[in-house]
């Protein structure tokens, strides 16, 4: 498990550093798509090293627009891989200092901070 991570973080940090090298505007749309899948994955998983490292290479924290987060998965409580994952104020505040979207929203049009209020913990 380690290594396939590992291998995902070589991988996201040499795509964000050829985005970085280019004009944002003629980024591949290939590249945005997979740094930012990644980094939504790391937050999704309640991930905070993959999201630093995801950050640190310089993946768009906000990423697509009428798509859920990196900040929706932070901020709410949910199940993967059979297990609970509860809300991670740790990524959410990482993510909001690298200047995510608070008011981004999703394919329903809820913002993150929607998505804390219907999805968080009740404790």
């Amino acid at each position: 498990m380690r290594m396939k991570l590992l291998g995902q973080v070589v991988v996201i940090a040499a795509l964000a550093a050829n985005a970085r090298a280019e004009d944002p505007i003629a980024q591949p749309k290939e590249t945005k798509r997979k740094t930012s899948a990644f980094l939504v994955e790391a937050a999704k998983n309640g991930d905070l090293k993959a999201v630093n490292v995801a950050l640190a290479a310089g993946v768009d924290p906000t990423g697509p627009p009428n798509r859920l987060t990196a900040l929706h998965w932070a901020v709410a409580r949910r199940i993967s891989a059979g297990k609970t994952i509860e809300p991670s104020a740790e990524i959410a505040k990482r993510l909001i200092e690298a200047d995510a979207d608070v008011n981004a929203k999703d394919y329903l049009g809820q913002t993150p901070l929607e998505w804390a209020a219907k999805y968080a913990s009740s404790e």
